[in-house]
C-alpha cells in the first residue's frame, strides 16, 4: 500500500529578526534541512523567522506555502 500523503511542517515565528541574526540563520537552515528531507514548509508568509524558513526551503528546491491575511498591511516575503 502506498502513502500519498504530503508531509507538511508549519513554522510560525517572530517577524522582527533580521537576516544577520542567529535566529534567522537557524530558521533558514531548518527550512533547508526539512525541504531536503521531503517536507513542504508552511509559514505565515511574512518576514523574520517565517521568511528565513521559507527561504531555506526554496533555496534547497523545496515547496513552500505562505498563509497571509488581507487585514495585515505588510507585503508577504518573496519566498
Amino acid at each position: 500500500m502506498s502513502d500519498n500523503s504530503e508531509k507538511i511542517v508549519t513554522i510560525f515565528g517572530g517577524a522582527k529578526c533580521k537576516e544577520a541574526s542567529p535566529e534567522y540563520q537557524s530558521a533558514k537552515e531548518m527550512g533547508r534541512r526539512l525541504a531536503e528531507a521531503g517536507f513542504t514548509i508552511c509559514t505565515g508568509g511574512y518576514l523574520g523567522i517565517m521568511e528565513a524558513a521559507s527561504r531555506g526551503a526554496r533555496e534547497a528546491g523545496g515547496r513552500v506555502l505562505g498563509i497571509v491575511m488581507n487585514q495585515f498591511k505588510h507585503e508577504p516575503n518573496r519566498f
